[in-house]
């Protein structure tokens, strides 16, 4: 009887544990909004950069969600005076997945920082402008973000709809590491390009790139 115990107040006292962690889990993982923008944080973001720095800083919606949200690409170049030249294009990407929020940040972080520094002078980021635009898609799953932040569910990888905009493209579509199931986390939704947040980078593509980063 005294071992029957001992093992069932083991196994009581191994699932208090567990519970207690995963609690602690979840709170540690709460994305802190007094750091982080939230979906409509992000948008104002935009607009008050465009606002801030006319010159500079263009700030267009190319079309829809599948929620009906906003999908924004942000162009930043100089603009104050034409050139001769073809300037140089790069893309920068980044919200692909719900869960991701330190990419997000980083791509509103750097456009901040290329327009302060522009109108510095500093040398670097005035040359790069002046012979390069750089078009950056900072949320490209505003679906996805609006249902974490909603059911607070900070694991959420997909769209709204569970697709996954990695495994949604033409190239080696349903290839290994896609799911056909619409519970999975790799889901690959009905066919490529079936998204339009997949349509809406592909479009973006082209236009024409000379380089690109997904953070």
């Amino acid at each position: 009887r005294a071992c029957r115990a001992s093992v069932q107040m083991t196994k009581s006292t191994i699932l208090v544990l567990f519970v207690h962690a995963m609690a602690f889990a979840n709170a540690m993982y709460f994305p802190d909004y007094s750091v982080y923008h939230d979906l409509s944080q992000i948008n104002q973001s935009l607009d008050r950069l465009s606002g801030q720095f006319p010159a500079l800083v263009q700030v267009s919606q190319h079309s829809n969600s599948s929620g009906g949200r906003p999908l924004l690409r942000l162009s930043i170049s100089d603009r104050s005076q034409e050139y001769d030249c073809q300037k140089a294009r790069i893309i920068v990407s980044s919200g692909e997945h719900a869960r991701e929020f330190v990419p997000v940040e980083s791509a509103i972080q750097w456009a901040q920082s290329l327009a302060e520094r522009f109108m510095q002078g500093h040398s670097q980021v005035v040359d790069l402008l002046e012979t390069t635009e750089i078009v950056i898609l900072p949320m490209i799953n505003p679906d996805g973000r609006a249902l974490i932040e909603s059911k607070k569910d900070w694991c959420w990888r997909g769209m709204g709809n569970g697709v996954d905009v990695n495994r949604n493209f033409p190239h080696q579509y349903a290839g290994p590491g896609s799911s056909d199931r619409p519970d999975s986390e790799e889901y690959r939704g009905s066919g490529p390009l079936s998204e339009p947040e997949t349509r809406f980078l592909d479009a973006v593509f082209n236009e024409g790139a000379d380089a690109y980063l997904s953070l």
